[in-house]
């Protein structure tokens, strides 16, 4: 029998173990074939490499191909039939388990098939979750539901796959891809597999047993100390994710204020917080395709980690802390040379260095001076026309006070008048009365 050879997707060190049966029934055997240079790993090489196997003969053929033979034997006793290739990253023991097919078109009339290690499908996955399957030599990745279970995404992937593949699972649990030809042009092999949420974005899982799985690059970062913002500290950095633009992304007090709300008063102090807080700078900076994440273990929960897009380069540099700029005393400069040669001042370039910058600092602070009586004599202005303002309204409102007074008197004094003129007619018509009986008492007399 021939099978094609495909060695593009192997490295240095690692082992293809072919099993294979001699016969119609014959016991399975093995064979481990080790690549020592993948970059010249041919049908020749790979025929050095099986070695000396009793019965079997193994040599380059046309193309790619390379013929295995049961030797010395023929008739129906002479099949040779291979019943699995599996490629492990070395020969010791719980090696992982890579999903590359080297042998295409197995038995001349078998399709070819990849096989998965033991699959640990991840628990953190939703049934409406993503998974893109990217098979060597297919231009788009298969992307499916994960569904709930790896039956349900066996069923999924078999629905999209539809005829051009199969996929299918072990007892064991190992997922199994195969081709949906037969012959030399057989050919499956696995280029990555990567995890998506429903609307696309990249999900990190744990999973066991895919071998050769891509995941979005990853920056993570050290363990977090609780730290706090003045009003002047900046904590700034550069991401780039693709092949785009590098973004600034800073944070300040004002951010973390707007964020943990202003009783935090500049304060980070739990990983957590501190995940809120770069996930508001990344939206501010407008960088997008750049999520974080915490550890999920206990020994990396207070980590935060950068995740960039699938297949993107994520870059992120220039961190810089600022705590605002030093603060400086001009009641006293000594510019003395001990002074000077205390800062290391030794030439008189570096002297005429020093000196300008300490007359800028100077001038800076006459200048401070200069504006701040401006203002001062300003403010100053505007006291004194409140002060002229308000003395004329006092003016105004005691004179109108005294009009009130003087119109409620002139009140008063005619009133008075009319009471003493009502009390004079009073008195005057009771001597009217009195005399007037009298005069009638006097005419009885």
């Amino acid at each position: 029998m021939t099978a094609s050879l495909d060695g593009s997707h192997l490295s240095n060190g690692d082992v293809i173990t072919v099993s294979y049966r001699l016969g119609p029934s014959g016991a399975v055997q093995t064979r481990d074939v080790t690549v020592a240079d993948a970059a010249t790993f041919d049908k020749a090489a790979f025929a050095s490499a099986w070695g000396t196997v009793p019965d079997v003969t193994v040599a380059a053929g046309s193309g790619s191909d390379v013929a295995f033979t049961h030797s010395g034997v023929t008739g129906s006793a002479s099949q040779f039939t291979i019943t699995d290739v599996v490629v492990r990253s070395s020969a010791a023991t719980g090696s992982v388990i890579r999903n590359v097919d080297p042998l295409s078109g197995i038995n001349g009339s078998k399709a070819a098939s990849v096989k998965t290690g033991v699959l640990t499908w991840p628990g953190g996955l939703a049934a409406t979750d993503r998974v893109s399957v990217k098979l060597v030599g297919v231009a788009s990745p298969y992307t499916v539901a994960a569904g709930a279970s790896l039956d349900a995404f066996v069923a999924n992937l078999n629905t999209a796959f539809a005829g051009a593949y199969a996929a299918s699972r072990t007892g064991a649990g190992e997922l199994v891809l195969t081709a949906g030809t037969t012959g030399a042009g057989s050919s499956v092999a696995v280029e990555s597999i990567a995890f998506s949420d429903a609307a696309g974005a990249a999900k990190v899982v744990t999973t066991t047993g895919l071998g050769l799985v891509t995941q979005p690059p990853r920056l993570a970062g050290g363990a977090f100390s609780a730290f706090t913002l003045d009003g002047n500290d900046t904590l700034g950095f550069t991401v780039r994710s693709g092949s785009g633009a590098a973004r600034a992304v800073s944070i300040d007090r004002a951010l973390v204020e707007t964020v943990l709300g202003p009783q935090a008063g500049g304060a980070v102090a739990s990983a957590a917080d501190y995940k809120r807080v770069v996930d508001a700078a990344l939206a501010r900076a407008g960088v997008t395709g750049v999520t974080t994440a915490l550890g999920s273990t206990p020994a990396d929960a207070d980590k935060l980690s950068f995740f960039g897009q699938l297949g993107q380069p994520l870059t992120i540099g220039e961190v810089a802390v600022s705590q605002g700029g030093p603060t400086m005393s001009v009641d006293r400069l000594d510019v003395s040379d001990t002074a000077l040669a205390a800062l290391g001042v030794a030439s008189g370039e570096d002297r005429n260095k020093v000196l300008a910058a300490y007359l800028g600092v100077v001038n800076s602070a006459i200048s401070g001076v200069t504006a701040s009586a401006a203002y001062l004599g300003t403010v100053a202005a505007r006291i004194d026309a409140q002060k002229s303002f308000t003395d004329t309204l006092m003016d105004s409102i005691d004179e109108g006070v005294g009009a009130l007074v003087d119109a409620d008197m002139d009140a008063e004094s005619t009133r008075l008048q009319a009471l003493q003129v009502q009390q004079q007619l009073g008195v005057q018509a009771l001597s009217m009365i009195n005399r007037s009986a009298r005069d009638v008492l006097r005419l009885f007399r």
